[in-house]
């Protein structure tokens, strides 16, 4: 038994040396010829490059573009729920959420009988969609960001 082991082991480590012996060996002297070549020919193909830089925006605006501030106020009053996209929901024993996100990619979370802004409430959750009131009309938004307007629901 000892002795299979032994033979397994030579020719273990037999086989392992000729893989090192037969792997290609590369011959530095013709690398180094045919690198200061292909940096050669590199450096004459710069020559063909555009003088501007097409990443670089518009010349005329010098990259620099106004953003009108607007207030937190303002940007809520502008919101609506056309704005968002319904991506989950949380019912718990006690509490109820949904999870929507707006199109700047900002999360929001709301409880049940919570406001998303003034005058629209998260008044019920079903299992694939959230109904919010509007002053008299009930907006329904499902995860396929089709949003109905009912007068009941």
């Amino acid at each position: 038994m000892i002795l299979i082991r032994a033979i397994f082991l030579v020719l273990f480590f037999i086989i392992g040396s000729m893989q090192v012996l037969l792997a290609d060996s590369h011959d530095t002297t013709t690398n180094q010829a045919t690198t200061e070549t292909n940096t050669n020919s590199e450096i004459d193909d710069d020559d063909d490059l555009p003088l501007n830089d097409p990443f670089a925006g518009n010349a005329a605006t010098g990259g620099a573009i106004a953003i009108p501030s607007v207030s937190k106020e303002e940007k809520e009053q502008r919101e609506s729920l056309y704005d968002y996209k319904l991506v989950g929901i949380i019912s718990g024993e006690y509490e109820n959420f949904v999870s929507l996100v707006n199109t700047s990619g900002d999360i929001r979370t709301v409880a049940l009988y919570e406001e998303l802004k003034k005058g629209l409430k998260l008044i019920d959750i079903r299992l694939t969609e959230a109904i919010f009131q509007n002053g008299e009309k009930y907006l329904i938004i499902n995860f396929n960001s089709e949003i109905e307007e009912r007068d009941e629901y």
